[in-house]
């Protein structure tokens, strides 16, 4: 009874963040979009790059799985975020932001930033997609609550990384403003929710 009830109350969780997940992911859009077309254009294309290869040639199981270890090694020193870490920290992504912070203090003469954007996007995606399949396939519920309320975590978590990374590497990117957008759509949605249910006309 008890794990009934823990399940519905993770998935009304879930249900009330869904603002929440698409003011982030608006948000996140806006500021991207407010990049070099060129950078733009990159980043997206990263990501559907990824979904076409997923979906057409192979899973990338095994760096997906060397990632996490990877992390996991990194936060062994306290426990607990060697289980949540590696599941909200895209480290291939952050890889390569971190190359495109780098990149240009040391070669000056090549701007690789396009790829360097382009793979952290294209491992950004690998990470949200693998991550997802795993967790939903340890949850054999019929609501699949720890799945969705767990992913619903991830994948905030992993964006609001991501968002910082971002903002450190490219100047156009505001770290703040995408979190003033989040916040202002997110609450105009739930605003006009409390008013239609609650406030009578």
């Amino acid at each position: 009874m008890v794990q009934r009830l823990v399940s519905v109350l993770k998935f009304a969780l879930f249900v009330l963040a869904i603002p929440l997940i698409f003011a982030a992911v608006t948000g996140f859009i806006n500021e991207i979009l407010l990049l070099d077309p060129s950078q733009s254009n990159c980043f997206f294309w990263g990501i559907i790059s990824y979904l076409l290869f997923h979906l057409f040639i192979a899973e990338p199981t095994a760096v997906y799985q060397y990632g996490k270890g990877l992390v996991a090694d990194i936060f062994k020193f306290f426990q607990p975020l060697v289980v949540v870490a590696p599941l909200i920290l895209p480290i291939f992504a952050i890889f390569f932001l971190i190359l495109l912070y780098l990149a240009p203090f040391v070669i000056k003469t090549v701007d690789l930033s396009l790829y360097f954007l382009f793979f952290a996007s294209f491992t950004f995606a690998m990470h949200l997609v693998l991550t997802a399949k795993e967790l939903r396939a340890q949850d054999a519920q019929t609501l699949r609550s720890d799945y969705f309320f767990s992913m619903t975590l991830v994948f905030f978590v992993s964006v609001l990384a991501m968002a910082g990374m971002i903002d450190l590497c490219l100047n156009r990117f505001s770290f703040i403003q995408f979190l003033k957008t989040t916040l202002t759509i997110a609450s105009d949605i739930y605003q006009a929710i409390f008013n239609q249910l609650f406030i009578p006309r």
